[in-house]
């Protein structure tokens, strides 16, 4: 998902605003993977799902209708035009 944001950022110049929360993501992995006793681990999905929430809200905000830097018609038919992000 961060690679498509860093994507779409470079598409959009400044004009996007998100976080790269993977460093955080991974720590809470970390801290999932070495605790012990399930209400600890409990909390920290629960952490690291926030986390996931948070980006998904940053593709979200990329990927609308809106966005001035996503284009809505090409130049020589009239249709509307789709824009890949990614591979």
């Amino acid at each position: 998902m961060v690679r498509l944001l860093k994507q779409a950022d470079a598409l959009a110049g400044a004009g996007l605003a998100w976080h790269d929360h993977c460093r955080a993501a991974k720590k809470r992995a970390r801290k999932i993977q070495f605790t012990r006793g399930r209400p600890n681990r409990v909390l920290l999905y629960h952490e690291l799902i926030g986390i996931t929430h948070a980006t998904l809200a940053y593709l979200r905000q990329a990927t609308a209708p809106n966005w001035p830097w996503r284009p809505t018609h090409s130049s020589n038919s009239g249709r509307p035009r789709s824009v890949t992000i990614g591979r």
